[in-house]
């Protein structure tokens, strides 16, 4: 809806300054929302960003309502957290409403928030139908989510770096020694979901049982972890017992962050909605989506839909049985499924010309108020 921007004004004072406020729960959503931040204070706006994974403080919700502007993400499990923001801002203070992932605006707790929001800028692939059927009023998109850019060009940076070779390997608790040149690093990311996460690295050490020169790259989620003190034993217990599992088989000997397992990965595995997976696809790395029963109902739970959007577009090969994960593995490394792979993220992942859509979106947003 590009003729929205016609309907208001160019900044009410030219080279005023506005109070804004910037706001996302979930760790991906929270890393979006900041790059916005960053921008609009670097022009000299007043800035009100609470911190991510953390509920807003009464403190910071009586800064947040007297903002001109109110930029939130919509979180995937925590949603009301954004929306207990939207719930007390005033009719004066305008809400936007930012996706870090496409589809992202379509939250199920979002439904009866969505006609309350002046704005929602959105992700490419989200259809403006679909947005408009759920309740926003205006969309418009205007490029990839400031995080996408961030995230690729950090993978990029990893890659040229040769972190591989700051890397070692071990199994069943014997010392690190190098990673090899001839290794081949099947790489995942996981989630916040534990049992998940769990499922999908037993599926994979199974997978990959009896190939001496497979080594795995777990890389574990910093929103996996306890929030109330009554979860802490429950997460250490499963920490320990997935150590055990990695002691079955050749891994990475730390727990490296997942743009560093993304550089030096010859195969991805992906299970659920994962930033991991989109820049994987916009830097053409081989990758394999699980479309599990138990991911596609994580997915609903999440995003109110069963699939991903990087699987539909073939930013990624599916699988969706475990006894499939090896031969499919094998259809990654060979040289036809590497260019089939190719072809498809090229054809629909295309490198955007300017990576900094935070810079567009302040632009839109100064002509709002």
């Amino acid at each position: 809806m590009s003729s929205f921007l016609t309907n208001f004004p160019k900044p009410f004072i030219m080279g005023g300054t506005m109070k804004l406020g910037f706001y996302s729960f979930d760790v991906a959503p929270g890393n979006n929302i900041a790059i916005l931040a960053a921008e609009a204070r670097r022009r000299g706006h007043e800035v009100v960003d609470p911190e991510k994974q953390k509920p807003v403080s009464d403190r910071a919700m009586v800064e947040l309502m007297t903002c001109d502007m109110v930029v939130t993400g919509l979180s995937s499990f925590k949603t009301e957290m954004e929306l207990d923001v939207a719930r007390y801002l005033k009719n004066e203070t305008k809400w936007v409403v930012l996706e870090d992932v496409p589809e992202s605006c379509l939250r199920p707790k979002a439904r009866d928030f969505a006609n309350r929001a002046d704005l929602l800028l959105m992700a490419p692939h989200t259809k403006p139908e679909d947005a408009a059927r759920f309740g926003f009023r205006r969309n418009i998109c205007l490029g990839p989510p400031p995080l996408w850019g961030k995230e690729y060009n950090e993978l990029i940076a990893a890659k040229e770096a040769n972190v591989r070779q700051n890397m070692e390997k071990v199994v069943m608790g014997g010392n690190p020694i190098q990673l090899q040149t001839s290794d081949v690093v099947v790489g995942l990311v996981g989630g916040k979901d534990s049992p998940i996460n769990d499922l999908v690295l037993g599926m994979l050490i199974q997978a990959l049982a009896g190939h001496h020169k497979a080594v795995v790259g777990f890389s574990q989620h910093p929103g996996e972890k306890a929030t109330k003190p009554e979860d802490e034993e429950r997460f250490t217990r499963a920490f320990q017992e997935r150590a055990e599992m990695l002691s079955r088989i050749w891994h990475l000997s730390k727990n490296w962050k997942g743009v560093e397992v993304g550089a030096v990965a010859d195969v991805m595995i992906y299970a659920g909605g994962t930033n991991a997976s989109i820049s994987g696809a916009y830097a053409r790395i081989p990758g394999i989506y699980l479309d599990l029963p138990e991911v596609r109902a994580r997915m609903v739970t999440q995003s109110g839909k069963e699939t991903w959007f990087v699987a539909e577009l073939g930013g990624a090969l599916v699988v969706d049985n475990k006894e499939d994960l090896g031969p499919m593995i094998k259809t990654a490394l060979s040289n036809e499924g590497r260019q089939y792979l190719l072809d498809m993220q090229e054809k629909n992942f295309p490198l955007p010309e300017d990576w900094h859509t935070e810079k567009k979106i302040i632009d839109y947003l100064e002509c709002l108020v």
